[in-house]
């Protein structure tokens, strides 16, 4: 998923688009040759040196013909980005629909190189594959913002935007020797077991028609060994969670407690509901 929510509530901010032009000269550049881009909204309060970074995602592109298409859209080109976004649900600056980290400085990282977020392929003239420079040089770009003074932080990603997350997440905190807690999240984004020290949570639907059932539980299983681990599987038929608007409203266990107690350890949170042989089209998982 790649598209913010349609309908806003009247307290969401309108949030610029940020094009990082500087670091075309790297080669941290989308497929189509255009800059790396990303939307940040500037904590607050004590969420001032607290950061939530958001990889987006939206498949993936393994031919020449396929990521030449890619360049066409939006996950393929900063270019045709909107100059503004609005951020809700885990994203939201309204306390309410987002209690534990409303005032974090949030950043939602374009998607745009197809490969999430991995690549570094040097193509042809009119395809690049850049993925893993574009997560470098925003990296950087955010560290000089003010991250590297973060005290609490989270990598999280949607889908490929998961995958991503995953796959970064123990450079992520590398690059926070002096924060107190960092930790990563994936949401809809389990499509490979890598090892990772840092601690985890994984967000799934059991019947996510991108991923395979039976392996996917299995492997969550035995990646939930460690309580710093957090696992939250339902039933529902679905794909992604943090842009579903409705879905995170009607789920109070997702919106008001599992991440945030995992995430500041007030409780071990390790749910893989398997009771239902046939998926839930629902909107309400307590």
């Amino acid at each position: 998923m790649f598209t913010h929510c349609d309908e806003y509530s009247s307290t969401w901010l309108s949030i610029d688009i940020t094009l990082l032009k500087s670091a075309v000269s790297k080669g941290a550049v989308c497929l189509d040759g255009s800059p790396p881009a990303y939307y940040f909204q500037k904590g607050s309060g004590d969420g001032a040196n607290n950061w939530l970074v958001y990889l987006e995602g939206g498949g993936w592109c393994a031919s020449h013909d396929g990521c030449e298409q890619r360049t066409r859209t939006v996950v393929g080109s900063s270019n045709l980005r909107k100059g503004a976004t609005f951020f809700g649900q885990i994203m939201s600056s309204d306390q309410i629909i987002n209690r534990d980290f409303y005032n974090w400085n949030i950043v939602s990282v374009v998607y745009c190189d197809g490969s999430s977020y991995m690549g570094d392929v040097e193509g042809n003239n009119d395809i690049q594959r850049r993925g893993a420079r574009i997560f470098d040089a925003i990296m950087e770009d955010l560290l000089a913002k003010g991250m590297k003074n973060a005290k609490n932080a989270i990598l999280s990603g949607g889908s490929a935007g998961g995958l991503g997350a995953i796959l970064h997440c123990d450079g992520f905190r590398a690059l926070l020797p002096s924060a107190s807690r960092v930790k990563c999240i994936s949401d809809s984004g389990f499509f490979i077991h890598a090892d990772i020290q840092t601690p985890f949570f994984f967000l799934e639907s059991a019947f996510d028609d991108h991923q395979i059932f039976v392996a996917m539980i299995k492997t969550l299983r035995e990646v939930a060994n460690s309580k710093s681990t957090g696992i939250f599987v339902h039933s529902c038929y679905r794909h992604g969670h943090f842009y579903d608007q409705e879905f995170w409203a009607n789920s109070p266990v997702l919106r008001d407690k599992a991440i945030g107690d995992w995430y500041f350890e007030r409780s071990s949170v390790q749910e893989i509901d398997t009771q239902n042989e046939l998926p839930q089209n629902c909107t309400n998982h307590a």
